[in-house]
């Protein structure tokens, strides 16, 4: 390597070439330290914003277990008193037309083999037969 270029690509090298021939110099001493480029500063990405969805349809109540286990029958002045027994719930209910099984429905007809309750959180009908 020519001494002048040494000289002038590493300074304090006091005039001495780089291939060593200074006694101060050491092999660390020789090679360049080039600084790395700074590193940019980013910001963390946006988190997304969660889509809209519609509201889940809601859960239809499960129907209670009601049986019909029998129907009595009275003569009466206006044609037949009917009285359903239905079990369910652990209870047995002796209900006429207009009276109600549990809190949820009433019982709207009672004919010869089948009673018909309403329910009275959605007014849907129910039909309870004999079997």
């Amino acid at each position: 390597m020519d001494p002048e270029l040494a000289r002038k690509a590493i300074p304090g090298a006091g005039g001495h070439a780089a291939s060593g021939t200074s006694p101060k110099m050491s092999a660390a001493a020789t090679s360049l330290i080039v600084p790395s480029a700074p590193h940019a500063i980013t910001q963390p990405a946006p988190r997304p914003t969660p889509a809209l969805t519609a509201a889940p349809a809601p859960v239809p109540l499960s129907l209670p277990a009601l049986k019909l286990a029998g129907i009595a029958e009275d003569n009466g002045a206006d044609g037949p008193e009917r009285t359903a027994f239905i079990s369910g719930e652990g209870q047995l209910f002796m209900v006429k037309e207009g009276e109600t099984v549990t809190q949820r429905y009433r019982v709207t007809k009672i004919s010869a083999d089948v009673v018909e309750l309403i329910d009275l959180t959605d007014d849907t009908l129910r039909r309870l037969a004999l079997r």
